[in-house]
């Protein structure tokens, strides 16, 4: 008996969340070699680890691979739950504001925080005091990466820490005009007098604020529906959320992914299911962890045109191919120094991309083929899906 691999994934993560044994169905047929692929562009390879009864039915090589995806998340886990709160411990020290953001705070939801896989830790800092930061991370073995309008990304040989200057990015216009910058969402933790921490209902708003603006700019993964579920099974002020996503017209969105954690993941679902939660539900399998190209393309597109697709089309691509002096300036910090050098390092910009980043001529290529019709099909599910254009 042939299985759908996406639902035999989902039950297993239904299993492991709600901590039964797994039981796969008798004579069902499972290619695992496409199960490892499937489950590893979601980062949910380790779950199936987790599963003795699973792995006993393929290829030992290939179950090493998803024990092998289990105890790298394991240790980046472990890993980074040390370095980060040594950081939050240094930055308390010196008197600098901190919160952590997103995964580093739900992660502590689910049965185990292994379990919640992170490519990277954010927290919200006051840009003023970066440059205060910058040898706390040093001293924590992080180096400076790249800058964008928003953030500040820093890397170990472990780990990715993004520094957040707002919650939110401004092109999100809805949702940067409710966040500003995003710490009257937060107060101050237990014991700690510069640390803080969203609130849980705020936590919740946050994160589906979130996903939603990932959802709208090119797709979301498995793991940002179990964000939901694992969050909805916490005492949330369901009034006070209401009213918030009321705010950022976000109501019917919330609404529909919760009823698709529900769907995958409840073991009593609590309503029906229409075609639209079907519909996310089969977008998001497809989406990989944060999207595909296509996706990301056709959502660019949609928000820069207001009727002339190709305008918006040759403007997103004379964007890339010359970036603003203010984006070499962010990727480059010695431009603002010598500003004369924005041609020179226009052209390092490029040699990167053609044989370090060719993602980004990928992207190119994939706006280049977006037509009015996909802009128009994808406006029209993002309208079903409860986001507005504007958000």
């Amino acid at each position: 008996m042939r299985i759908s691999l996406p639902l035999y994934l989902i039950s297993i993560l239904k299993s492991l969340l709600s901590k039964s044994n797994f039981t796969p169905p008798q004579d069902a047929q499972i290619d695992f070699e496409a199960l490892y692929a499937f489950s590893k562009a979601h980062h949910l390879a380790g779950f199936v680890a987790l599963c003795p009864n699973i792995l006993k039915q393929m290829p030992p090589e290939l179950a090493k691979k998803f024990i092998y995806e289990n105890n790298r998340a394991t240790a980046r886990e472990a890993t980074q739950e040390v370095v980060i709160s040594a950081f939050l411990d240094k930055m308390e020290q010196a008197g600098l504001r901190a919160m952590p953001l997103k995964g580093f705070c739900i992660k502590h939801f689910y049965p185990h925080p292994a379990l919640r896989y992170m490519t990277d830790t954010d927290i919200l800092v006051d840009e003023s005091d970066v440059e205060k930061i910058n040898p706390i991370l040093n001293s924590l073995g992080f180096t400076f990466d790249h800058e964008t309008t928003y953030e500040i990304i820093y890397k170990s040989p472990q780990l990715v820490t993004e520094l957040h200057k707002t919650l939110v990015q401004d092109v999100t216009k809805t949702l940067y005009a409710y966040y500003g910058d995003g710490w009257k969402f937060g107060q101050k933790k237990d014991g700690k007098e510069f640390i803080h921490e969203m609130p849980l209902d705020d936590l919740y708003i946050y994160t589906v604020s979130h996903l939603a603006k990932h959802y709208s700019q090119g797709g979301i993964g498995i793991m940002h529906v179990m964000d939901i579920f694992v969050l909805n099974r916490t005492a949330l002020d369901r009034s006070y959320i209401s009213r918030e996503l009321a705010k950022l017209n976000l109501e019917k969105f919330e609404d529909n992914i919760r009823k698709l954690a529900e769907m995958w993941f409840s073991d009593s679902p609590s309503s029906e299911f229409d075609d639209t939660v079907k519909e996310m539900a089969e977008y998001i399998l497809k989406s990989g962890s944060f999207g595909t190209a296509e996706n990301r393309a056709t959502a660019g597109v949609s928000r820069g045109s207001t009727n002339n697709i190709a305008t918006a089309k040759r403007k997103i691509i004379l964007q890339k191919i010359f970036p603003s002096p203010r984006t070499i300036k962010l990727l480059f910090p010695i431009t603002k120094k010598y500003p004369a050098l924005y041609p020179v390092f226009m052209l390092v910009r490029w040699f990167k991309i053609l044989f370090f980043r060719t993602s980004e001529l990928k992207m190119l290529s994939s706006t280049a083929e977006v037509s009015k019709d996909k802009v128009n099909t994808f406006e029209e599910h993002l309208n079903r899906a409860g986001i507005s254009k504007n958000l």
